[in-house]
């Protein structure tokens, strides 16, 4: 049977393609080689995210036991199991209300619009890989899915380790060490910076901090790993000739792509890292395709939907079904068709306890490109309703340029990715001081926040 589109991958990236594909008229299969959902759904970025909200809706109504536990460790993992088996439930009767036929096994790239699933052969004019990545190790730390575990087997312990060793301090690491800790166990964090949350403000990074150490957490920032030993739970090596003994290790941060089988034989081109793309998103080879974590231009969920949809359109659109215009040589991941945007970096959230969300700038990068800013902050717990919440942590950071023009827009605090979650598109849109502070924002809320930090400069 002949398709007009065949999508590989059954992430975020490749769900979206494929759903709207098939909503915008175009004969759509998805082919997914695993367990439905792939990272982002089953495996990493929402069952942690389920795992957190779970706790907060028990720090808010339970409080710690005995242990310093909040509730019983199985409660959230046996929640978080069922949880993630309805968003796959849902998930796939979402494709196949708009008509998406769903298969799965291990296949292979027979030419450019042919692929192979066991016995099962599927041709498309268009095929779009969606594969993602997958963890790897560290040098000198290999994965062994039970004393040194990634992701994936983390969150699927039965019990929580006495002492966790985690690997990274930086957005995955730091999201599993405020999980961990919260939930009873003792964290040692080793980050080869200076800083947890490279790259990210030290005012944003600060209350992750205190919290984590507030915890019990240990930070162990300026440490390169070079190795581990496995005897009676794990030894970590660091280069200076200290060793931290736990029971688990935790690697964070390194991933590798899932290449599908047959690039080469198709003429897809990567350089073992990601597969090359051009500004359309096309491969080398015209015919194919590559949206999200794959092609190396972000490791974001949101960025790899993104890719997906514009895909969709590119590919029902008009000129779509022949490929479109342009070559598909190079890896630009150029702005203009739907690889890396221009303007300010993209919105990004860290879901921690508190939460760090936003979008545009940040300080470090704006003093990096020797861009001139104004920063204006509030605090949440000075606005009508952060009194009437109680709030007495938190706060709002705008950074302004020349003409006034919005270049950052972040929150720390509880729900700030919920708060934050249309900065993106109002920095895309040229927000200004002037428009914020003359637009109408719902009162009272938090978000007015953002609003009484620009008239500290007056009206």
């Amino acid at each position: 049977m002949h398709y007009d589109v065949l999508v590989l991958g059954s992430g975020p990236a490749g769900f979206y393609c494929a759903l709207s594909c098939a909503r915008l008229g175009r004969k759509t299969i998805l082919a997914e080689r695993e367990r439905f959902g792939g990272t982002g759904f089953r495996w990493g970025c929402l069952p942690v995210k389920m795992m957190l909200d779970h706790l907060r809706a028990q720090m808010g109504t339970e409080g710690r036991d005995e242990t310093g536990r909040f509730g019983k460790t199985a409660s959230v993992i046996t929640d978080t199991a069922r949880r993630i088996r309805e968003v796959e439930t849902r998930i796939r009767r979402r494709l196949t209300a708009a008509g998406v036929e769903v298969v799965i096994g291990e296949g292979r790239l027979v030419d450019p619009n042919t692929f192979r699933l066991g016995k099962r052969t599927i041709s498309a004019s268009r095929i779009v890989i969606a594969t993602g990545t997958e963890p790897a190790g560290w040098p000198g730390v290999s994965l062994d899915g039970n004393t040194v575990l990634s992701h994936r087997e983390a969150l699927g312990l039965s019990e929580i380790p006495e002492h966790l060793l985690i690997l990274g301090g930086d957005v995955e690491g730091i999201e599993f060490a405020c999980l961990f800790a919260h939930l009873g166990g003792r964290v040692t964090l080793i980050e080869k910076e200076r800083r947890i949350l490279p790259g990210t403000d030290p005012d944003l990074a600060e209350p992750i901090e205190r919290d984590l150490l507030g915890r019990g957490v240990s930070l162990k920032t300026g440490a390169q790993v070079s190795g581990c030993t496995l005897d009676s739970g794990a030894t970590v090596i660091l280069k200076d000739g200290s060793r931290l003994k736990g029971d688990r290790v935790l690697v964070t941060g390194l991933r590798r792509p899932n290449f599908p089988e047959g690039l080469e034989r198709v003429g897809v081109e990567h350089d073992g890292q990601k597969i090359g793309v051009n500004a359309h998103l096309q491969t080398s080879c015209d015919a194919i395709y590559a949206v999200g974590d794959v092609n190396g231009i972000t490791g974001m969920a949101h960025a790899a939907i993104q890719q997906a949809l514009v895909t969709a359109r590119r590919i029902a659109g008009p000129g779509g079904s022949q490929g479109g215009s342009g070559s598909g040589s190079g890896a630009d991941g150029a702005a203009g068709g739907g690889g890396k945007p221009a303007g300010p970096p993209y919105p990004r959230a860290i879901y921690t306890l508190p939460e760090i969300a936003g979008a545009g700038y940040q300080e470090n990068e704006l003093n990096a490109e020797g861009i001139p800013y104004t920063r204006l902050s509030y605090r949440l717990g000075d606005t009508w309703r952060g009194y009437s919440k109680g709030i007495d942590e938190g706060f709002i950071k705008v950074l302004a340029g020349e003409g006034d023009r919005i270049l950052g827009l972040w929150i720390c605090g509880a729900a700030a990715s919920e708060q934050a979650s249309l900065f993106g598109p109002l920095l895309s849109g040229g927000l200004t001081i002037e428009g914020l502070r003359d637009g109408l924002i719902l009162h009272p809320t938090l978000g007015e926040a953002a609003l009484e930090a620009v008239l500290e400069i007056g009206q």
